[in-house]
């Protein structure tokens, strides 16, 4: 009997190890999901399991109040560097790929999300903040 539970915390475990998302949350804002699933605030460290295929989130920079989200910062095993839109992580995708199904199965597969937020100048002027400009005459 004792065995019995031993095997199944054992495979437990073991499925529910999956990669993992890690969230790295700079002074300036917080990162949220579409769904409402996931928050991690400034300052924060957070962590994703990532174990199957019907994980599917959008993650957005939301900037606190005298900054702006800039982009998802650019580094090895980052996730969406570069870009400054929403950055959609899925893994429906990877079903049939053997390679991408091993990532679900190896806990010690880190992937990285760090959003960077930019202060916005109180006396200077910043064009990154102009939507548009009409001009009457």
């Amino acid at each position: 009997m004792k065995q019995s539970i031993l095997i199944v915390i054992t495979l437990s475990t073991f499925l529910l190890g999956g990669c993992k998302i890690r969230i790295e949350v700079p002074e300036g804002g917080r990162v949220t999901t579409e769904s409402g699933n996931y928050t991690c605030e400034s300052g924060l460290v957070c962590e994703i399991d990532v174990v199957d295929l019907f994980f599917d989130e959008t993650f957005s920079g939301d900037p606190a109040s005298g900054y702006r989200f800039d982009s998802w910062l650019k580094r090895q095993r980052g996730l969406c560097g570069s870009s400054d839109e929403a950055c959609r992580l899925f893994t429906s995708g990877f079903e049939g790929n053997d390679i991408m199904m091993s990532f679900l199965n190896r806990p010690e597969e880190v992937f990285f999300l760090v959003p960077q937020f930019v202060q916005i100048p109180t006396d200077a002027f910043d064009p990154a903040l102009m939507q548009s400009t009409e001009f009457l005459v």
